[in-house]
């Protein structure tokens, strides 16, 4: 949601309603595919797990390698705008230097993520909720300063910029065993929650984007909300910086459980260090000096995730046909080869 304001004027607004018009609904059949397979299965498993079960150990272990890279590039992107926001949120107090800031930020999601699903599914319900009020806050105050001049409609040749972005915003893939197993196996909530989850999610990035554009134009900065404060009071920016640690903390520690337990569960290691791993990672990577946001976003959006999806695809055809081994059928094919594309375009665009 962040990052996208930032590439709308470079690509324009147009081609990027476009791609959220032919992303949404094949993120949200890959999700139910997923979500019919949890279903079907009686056992705790992560997407790695499930891999290596119908595809076989070698596809299993390639899984876990994708997995586990998603999670961190996801958790290190989180955290980088994540430390950004809670700075923006402290300076009309007084200024939080960036590293201390990310640390803290580090630190608060740690200790959620220790504590697993339950203590992450009240926190996001609240946080949500919080988000969706402040958002419309956002709407009311933002309302009379847009300019219809500062749009810029459509750009072609930039328009690939966009796709790993917008696949990475849309994306929960990791979370649908959580989903499942919160909603409960055996009813239709899960799958309720996923079309509704994904859907909403899109409306909100696209309102969210020509508020932001509407009123920063091409001064609109990568983490969309730096810029777009500045046109605002103190207030304003402390409510800013509040929205933005919502919507990457409910992220940040969602997905810090996801990767736990996909070290627990699929790679088997003790619960200790699995905490551990999922903890120290993303914090080394960023110590590193991995802090390009966008990069970060594009990269593992593209590649990373939209290969857990053509594993998760592949998986979904041979669960229902494990009997019989049947070859994968057209639909699956296309969307597959729609992912493939994909990764082709954002490589294209990322090296240009």
């Amino acid at each position: 949601v962040f990052g996208l304001p930032y590439l709308a004027p470079r690509m324009g607004l147009v081609p990027l309603v476009i791609l959220f018009v032919i992303l949404t609904p094949l993120v949200i059949i890959i999700h139910l595919r997923f979500a019919g397979v949890v279903e079907r299965s009686q056992e705790s498993k992560r997407i790695p797990g499930y891999v290596a079960q119908y595809l076989g150990p070698r596809w299993g272990r390639l899984s876990r390698v994708v997995s586990c890279l998603g999670l961190l590039g996801s958790l290190l992107a989180y955290l980088v705008i994540g430390g950004t926001f809670l700075s923006v949120m402290a300076q009309p107090l007084g200024e939080i230097p960036l590293p201390l800031a990310t640390l803290i930020f580090f630190l608060l999601g740690s200790a959620l993520i220790v504590r697993g699903s339950r203590s992450v599914a009240w926190v996001d319900l609240i946080m949500i909720a919080a988000f969706f009020v402040i958002v419309g806050i956002f709407f009311f105050l933002a309302f009379p300063k847009l300019d219809m001049s500062l749009f810029r409609l459509i750009h072609w040749p930039d328009a690939p910029a966009g796709y790993g972005v917008t696949l990475f915003a849309l994306w929960g893939l990791s979370l649908v065993p959580e989903t499942v197993e919160l909603a409960g196996r055996g009813t239709m909530r899960a799958q309720r929650v996923l079309r509704v989850g994904i859907v909403s999610a899109a409306l909100i990035y696209v309102l969210f984007t020509i508020m932001v554009l509407g009123v920063t134009g091409q001064e609109t900065t990568p983490d969309a909300l730096t810029g777009f404060l500045r046109n605002f009071s103190p207030w304003v920016i402390v409510l800013g910086g509040l929205l933005g640690i919502l919507t990457t903390f409910t992220s940040y520690i969602a997905l810090g459980v996801t990767l736990k337990k996909t070290l627990q569960f699929d790679i088997r290691l003790t619960e200790r260090l699995a905490i551990l791993c999922t903890l120290a990672f993303p914090l080394g990577l960023y110590m590193l000096g991995l802090k390009n946001f966008l990069d970060v976003l594009g990269l593992t959006g593209a590649f990373l995730l939209g290969f857990e999806g053509i594993l998760v695809l592949l998986v979904s055809d041979r669960s229902r046909d494990a009997l019989h081994a049947s070859p994968f059928r057209l639909g699956t094919l296309v969307l597959v080869s729609a992912l493939f594309i994909g990764m082709l375009v954002e490589l294209w665009s990322f090296v240009r």
